[in-house]
């Protein structure tokens, strides 16, 4: 027959409060690690967004957590500077214990989920460009450039503007030279990096092997259009700017 304490007379386990201050203080912990709006749903499985201080191995000790609680964690990860992201589908209760884990926990949210980089919020996606900012090296100033016959460049977009020398950008329309449509500054973008979603999301560095030169070959929208008989006439002289810019670099020119 077994024992029963004086200390737990309804045959209780004899430590039942340390117990349940210590259940107490996992879920406050979890608590104050909520950062979204609303109450986390503590009910059910659900999908749960980790922002993880970014230690070498936290992707990996978030891996192994989920295979002890036979969790699913997404295959898609996001990698800042600051933070990496991961996704997994829990309970509330199977999440109790993570604060006190390996696993390096900074911030718990309800998913966003982005089928493309398009898909995310302005703030998201500038975190992600200069993330990626950051992994570039740009070309030195004597590598052949891709020079773009368009509608100018905003060289103050941080992908491109250590690649796009302001001597580098040019206008046969008059001023600004900068882009008000926005065509020449996609068209940088993909002459320079090319696809750039899966640059996004991924963690190398890029070391670049050209750069930008930017001719503004057509006007703003309400500006008088080139006459068609002028446009050879146009596009040598665009041409010829940054080859007397820049007459020793090698270009392709692209328009």
């Amino acid at each position: 027959m077994r024992n029963v304490s004086k200390d737990t007379p309804k045959g209780n386990p004899k430590h039942q409060r340390l117990i349940a201050n210590m259940a107490r203080i996992r879920a406050a912990v979890l608590d104050d690690l909520w950062q979204s709006d609303g109450e986390p749903p503590r009910h059910g499985q659900h999908w749960w967004e980790l922002w993880l201080r970014p230690e070498p191995d936290a992707i990996s000790q978030v891996q192994n957590y989920a295979e002890r609680f036979d969790l699913h964690l997404a295959p898609k990860q996001l990698r800042f500077d600051g933070r990496h992201v991961v996704w997994v589908r829990a309970s509330w209760q199977q999440l109790l214990a993570l604060p006190f884990t390996a696993v390096p926990l900074a911030e718990l949210r309800h998913p966003q989920f982005a089928d493309t980089v398009e898909d995310l919020g302005r703030e998201d996606q500038g975190t992600l460009a200069e993330d990626l900012a950051g992994r570039v090296t740009p070309a030195p100033d004597g590598a052949p450039s891709v020079c773009l016959l368009d509608t100018g460049v905003r060289r103050s977009h941080v992908l491109l503007e250590p690649s796009a020398a302001a001597s580098d950008v040019h206008t046969v329309v008059g001023e600004p030279a900068g882009d008000i449509a926005g065509h020449g500054t996609l068209m940088a973008g993909l002459a320079l990096l090319g696809p750039i979603e899966d640059l996004l999301l991924a963690s190398t560095t890029i070391q670049l092997r050209h750069r930008l030169e930017s001719v503004k070959f057509l006007p703003d929208g309400g500006a008088a259009r080139h006459d068609p008989l002028n446009y050879g006439v146009v596009t040598a002289e665009a041409v010829a700017l940054p080859e007397v810019a820049a007459p020793q670099r090698h270009r392709t020119v692209a328009g």
